[in-house]
């Protein structure tokens, strides 16, 4: 759910080359977060969709059954912004989705479109003290975990990476792994 990278980096395509590892019968899906958009995102995505990852800017996809969408963290930087990303997507609400989205925020705007599950990151909750306490103001208790929002859900996670300095105090990275039945 985005911000897989932070500052400059030379080489983008070798920072990524160890995700070349992962496997999934489904693919792998994500939408781009504030960080790769610091700068001309062409560069830092490019790499991640010659592994094929699926990058969703503004797309939905079906993955066997399953509506997959992904939103641009620019286009959804106020609720207007991100209601006609989503309703142009036509999702079908008879249909289960998923949402991927950097930033917790604006959650009614995807319920309203019929999301069930939006995936989140940005907070790395908070990554350090006293920027834990901070992020859990702002984004309440969708700053971090499984958390509902009536009939949707809404995961945020802390992510493996960090903002700024880079290291973690009193706070863990984590590498999720959903398992839908």
């Amino acid at each position: 759910a985005g911000d897989l990278y932070d500052g400059t980096i030379d080489d983008y395509a070798a920072l990524v080359s160890p995700l070349a590892q992962v496997k999934s019968r489904f693919g792998i899906y994500f939408a781009a977060g504030n960080h790769e958009e610091f700068r001309d995102s062409a560069p830092l995505l490019a790499p991640l969709r010659s592994l094929g990852m699926h990058v969703l800017a503004n797309e939905i996809m079906d993955v066997d059954g399953l509506q997959v969408a992904g939103i641009n963290y620019s286009d959804a930087t106020s609720a207007e912004k991100e209601k006609a990303v989503l309703s142009a997507l036509k999702i079908d609400p008879a249909k289960p989705s998923i949402l991927i989205k950097h930033v917790p925020d604006h959650l009614g705007t995807a319920q309203a479109a019929g999301f069930d599950l939006q995936v989140s990151g940005h907070t790395h909750t908070g990554q350090m003290w006293p920027f834990n306490l901070v992020t859990k103001r702002i984004f309440g208790k969708f700053f971090y975990g499984l958390n509902r929002l009536d009939d949707m859900q809404v995961y945020t996670t802390s992510g493996v990476g960090t903002w700024g300095p880079p290291q973690r105090v009193g706070t863990a990275g984590e590498i999720v792994v959903a398992t839908f039945e």
